[in-house]
């Protein structure tokens, strides 16, 4: 009796440590994926030129959540697959900065 105990205490511990371990890696997902999304649009000063921005935003974020054109710049970062995009949204006029913004989609 006390073996069995034992071993559905151990059991326990393990799907304990399982769940754990699967909300601890989606809270740094969403972590990681909203720092990304900050830190590329603090980057962006208005009146400052687009095209700088634009060929860093080649090189970020997910492939297919990113718009490149010539008046706005949109990457996108994903938190918590596939349900949680963070993205961040530069637009621009005449080649020039106007707003930077950060949403979320969940």
């Amino acid at each position: 009796m006390v073996t069995v105990l034992k071993g559905l205490r151990l059991r326990i511990v393990a799907v304990l440590l399982v769940i754990l371990t699967v909300v601890s890696s989606c809270i740094y997902q969403q972590t990681r994926a909203e720092q990304a999304a900050n830190a590329f649009c603090s980057s962006a000063k208005t009146g400052a030129l687009i095209e700088p921005l634009a060929h860093d935003a080649a090189e970020i974020g997910e492939r297919m959540l990113r718009d490149i054109s010539s008046n706005r710049v949109r990457v996108g970062f994903v938190g918590i697959s596939p349900f949680s995009r963070f993205t961040c949204t530069i637009d621009a006029q005449d080649g020039r900065i106007t707003a930077a913004v950060v949403s979320h989609i969940d």
